[in-house]
This record gives structure tokens, C-alpha cells and sequence, in this order.
């Protein structure tokens, strides 16, 4: 590949079309000829215009090593354009840290969840970058986006898989680890989102998308094994007395949504100015459209889950769905009232 560096040479010309008096071609860099070596101000301008070449020999060296490294294929056309100024801004940024472009990313995120009234939604990429948060600290390494290989979403993967210390070095780590395959698929997920957000800046190319979503594909979801309560199983479990009140709140929650076969985005949601007298018989009925699908539902709401509402002054307590599987998981074990499997 041939690039013009900008400097400019005397036309002095051998008989080959060489021009020995300026370039010394065994070393690859400029000379001054013989006669104009005693000039200080020759010899000052020789100095800046070789300063020039070694840079750019510096970038695009980098640029090709930073490439081979992540296994990305680098031609000629590529080179020449990020040894242009607008590419090499670029190449700046990707070696910013890659938390920095991500608070951007989450920012932009809330905006688009709270313009739409649904910020329960940002939960999962605020994991996200937790979790890369304790990732950089356990790598002792700060993360910058020209980094991401296969490799390296390897050592995350694994860095998911293995349980967490509370703190690496000074900092406190806010994931827990020991992570099942479905919730790293949901990270990587997420990654890759803020990748393909990357690109849109124009930061990465297409190629670091593409590592990523090949690489999602060999994280494979383990088939997993549901249980249910039966309905007297439930109404067991509503009788039963907590000595711990955040168990007790969460059972409650956990029984209305029983009763109700809401999602946890829409109990987060649950508003009683949607609750409305049934128009055939007695009792309530509660019409709202869904978050997820936006379509109504009509739920007829039964004795246990108004006396729910009344409880807590039809104000429900707002719960992440994460915290809530794990809690009611707890709780149940705690009656040690569904320790047998019920074949259905």
C-alpha cells in the first residue's frame, strides 16, 4: 500500500530515478546530503518531517496489530482510510474506556424506557454493567473497546460462570456469580446491543459486531425443570406466618400474581385506579393493558387478592422480578411445606 505522508523531497534524481541526496534507502528514513549537514535549520527541518513519517508509521503499525490480535482482517483500502484524521479519532475513541461509552449507552436507554413509562425494563442492562464493572476489577485491567475478542468474551463467560469475592481489591462487587446459562445468553445479549450502539458512532466496525454474535451462538440455554403450586398448595402458603417480613411481603406478591397470572413487570405496574365493578355478579374486575403485548386483560380479582390490597393499602410494594424469584424460593423452603413433587 502506498500513502502519501505529506513531506516532500528536493527533485534530485540519479540515473536510476533514485534520489540518494534525501532518502537513505538502506534504513528507510530521511538524510541529509553531505553539503547541507552543517546547516541548523536543515538539520531542524529534517528532524520534524522525519518526526511526521515515524508517526504514521507508529499508527498504522498499531492499527495493524490491534487487528491481528483480534483476528480481524485488516486490507489496504481499510489502512489507508484510518490513517485519515476522521478515522483516527475513531480509533481514539475505541481505545477509551469501554465503561464510559456504556453509562452513554445506559443513559440513552433511560431515556427511551421513561419516555415510554416502562423503566422497570432498564434492570437488565444495569446488570450488565455491574457486571463488567467487576469483570474489569477482577482483571485488574481497565476494559477498552478495542479489546473485545473471542478471547476476551471467553473470560467473561467464564468470569460469569464462577462464583464472585465480595470485593476484588478495593472494589465491591456487585454480581453474584455462579450464573446459569440462560442469564450469560441475557448479558451477552446485552453486549451485543451496546455494540451494535458502538458501530452506530461509528467507534467499531461491523466485523467486532459480528465476533459477538457468532460468539453468542455457542451458549447454548440448558432445558429447565418447572414446578407449579397447586391451588390449595397456594392457599397454604398465604396461611402460613413468616418471621421474616421481607418473606411475608414477597409471598404476598407472589400469591397475587398466583391469583391474578400477571408478569412481574405488571405487578410492578399495578395501578388500582384500573380496579372496576364487575358487571355481571359481585366482586372486581381489573382491566389494564399489558406491558408487554399492550393488550387488555380482564381479571376477575378473588377474596385473597383484594384482601392483599387492603393489606397494604392498595399500594403494592414494588419488587424487581430477580430479587422476587429468589426470595419466594427462599420462603418456600422455609415452610417445608413442598418438599414432594405433584404429579399432574
Amino acid at each position: 500500500m502506498r500513502y502519501p505522508t505529506g513531506i516532500s523531497l528536493p527533485k534530485v534524481k540519479d540515473k536510476n530515478g533514485r534520489n540518494p541526496y534525501y532518502w537513505d534507502y538502506k534504513n528507510n528514513k530521511l538524510k541529509l546530503p553531505p553539503f547541507l549537514a552543517s546547516q541548523q535549520n536543515e538539520v531542524d527541518g529534517l528532524a520534524i518531517k522525519q518526526k511526521v513519517i515515524d508517526e504514521m508509521l507508529v499508527r498504522a503499525n498499531t492499527y495493524l496489530n490491534d487487528h491481528f490480535t483480534r483476528d480481524v482482517e485488516l486490507d489496504p483500502e481499510e489502512l489507508y482510510s484510518l490513517l485519515g484524521s476522521q478515522q483516527d479519532i475513531k480509533y481514539q475513541k475505541a481505545n477509551t474506556a469501554l465503561l464510559e461509552f456504556f453509562n452513554d449507552f445506559i443513559e440513552k436507554k433511560r431515556s427511551h424506557f421513561t419516555a415510554r413509562g416502562n423503566i422497570i425494563s432498564l434492570k437488565d442492562y444495569v446488570s450488565t454493567k455491574l457486571l463488567l464493572e467487576d469483570f474489569q476489577a477482577y482483571k485488574s485491567n481497565k476494559l477498552k473497546v478495542h479489546n473485545i475478542c473471542n478471547l476476551w468474551l471467553e473470560e467473561l463467560v467464564q468470569f460469569c460462570s464462577i462464583p464472585h469475592a465480595d470485593y476484588y481489591g478495593e472494589h465491591k462487587v456487585s454480581s453474584k456469580g455462579d450464573m446459569a446459562d440462560s442469564t450469560i445468553k441475557k448479558r451477552l445479549d446485552i453486549v451485543a446491543e451496546f455494540f451494535a450502539y458502538l458501530k452506530e458512532l461509528k467507534v467499531v466496525s461491523e466485523n467486532e459486531v459480528e465476533i459477538i454474535k457468532k460468539f453468542k451462538k455457542t451458549i447454548k440455554k440448558q432445558p429447565s425443570h418447572k414446578e407449579t403450586l397447586d391451588i390449595p398448595e397456594i392457599h397454604k402458603l398465604y396461611k402460613f406466618k413468616f418471621k421474616n417480613k421481607n418473606r411475608e411481603v414477597v409471598r404476598d406478591l407472589f400469591v397475587f400474581l398466583c391469583f391474578t397470572g400477571i408478569r412481574y413487570q405488571d405487578l410492578y405496574d399495578f395501578d388500582c385506579h384500573f380496579i372496576t365493578k364487575a358487571k355481571v355478579g359481585e366482586g372486581y374486575i381489573y382491566i389494564k393493558a399489558a406491558n408487554k403485548t399492550g393488550i387488555d386483560y380482564h381479571i376477575p380479582l378473588t377474596k385473597i387478592v383484594m384482601e392483599i390490597l387492603e393489606k397494604y393499602n392498595y399500594n403494592l410494594p414494588k419488587i424487581s422480578g430477580q430479587y422476587g424469584n429468589r426470595t419466594i424460593k427462599e420462603a418456600l423452603k422455609e415452610t417445608q411445606l413442598f418438599n414432594d413433587y405433584t404429579q399432574i
